[in-house]
């Protein structure tokens, strides 16, 4: 299952099935924890997963309209098709879904 409860949570995405049939390579998961309002999620993606990914997986839990940003470096990330990794997301990031 893939329950995310009021406070923190782990999104379980299909990483391992990924790493497994070697779509995805060992290593190279990014741990992202999204901070949304008084919530925290933390999701496993694929380096090559881009802020579009990012951005479906955050508007599972949102309640509006939203951007994804980090505080520093400061920066909002909007190009869908950018790479986790070309972003500088990885291996491991926090980034703030802020409603707009």
């Amino acid at each position: 299952s893939s329950g995310i409860n009021a406070e923190y949570g782990v999104a379980h995405t299909n990483i391992i099935e990924q790493i497994r049939e070697g779509s995805v390579v060992e290593g190279e998961v990014a741990t992202i924890r999204v901070k949304l309002g008084e919530k925290t999620l933390i999701v496993k993606l694929a380096y090559t997963s881009t802020i579009g990914d990012l951005r479906d997986f955050i508007g599972k839990h949102a309640s509006g309209p939203f951007e994804v940003r980090t505080t520093f470096p400061r920066r909002a990330y909007t190009d869908v098709s950018e790479s986790l990794e070309a972003a500088g997301l990885t291996p491991s990031a926090t980034v703030h879904a802020r409603n707009l």
